[in-house]
């Protein structure tokens, strides 16, 4: 389970907005100065992020710290359609086009090889069963950690 922390900011009859600050691991990463995700997230640091949790059988409070997740192989499965997929799609489609026609049927077939991965990652996105909504996994309630 892949879990982050955030704080209760408003409360609905079955779920919870909650505000998470975005932290990034690049500070660990060897390859920071030359990634592109380090660079926009140096330009922005400490955005917030606002979703909504489904409470289930959770008793919450506006200022309670709360500990949300999504299952691992939720995250692999959604990042494989949608990263790997149309990669493996383009690069199917050139080399086909390479093989049967040449250089000019390798960058057409490779470009519809991209639309067509592009057009599943759309499909398998709208209609596959992985979960990716973040669940309520505890809750550390504001009153009790006053009174410590």
């Amino acid at each position: 389970m892949i879990e982050e922390t955030g704080r209760v900011v408003a409360i609905n009859a079955t779920s919870a907005w909650v505000e998470t600050i975005r932290t990034s691991a690049c500070d660990a990463c060897s390859a920071q100065k030359g990634c592109g995700h380090g660079l926009v997230n140096k330009a922005s640091p400490g955005k917030t992020f606002r979703l909504e949790i489904s409470l289930g059988n959770h008793s919450v409070n506006i200022g309670d710290e709360v500990v949300v997740g999504i299952p691992e192989d939720s995250l692999i499965k959604a990042s494989f359609i949608c990263y790997v997929l149309p990669l493996m799609l383009l690069m199917s489609g050139a080399v086909i086009g390479k093989l049967w026609l040449g250089e000019m049927a390798s960058a057409l077939f490779g470009l519809v090889g991209l639309v067509v991965g592009f057009f599943l990652v759309r499909k398998l996105g709208n209609s596959t069963e992985i979960e990716t909504t973040p669940v309520l996994l505890s809750v550390r309630s504001l009153a009790a950690a006053s009174s410590c």
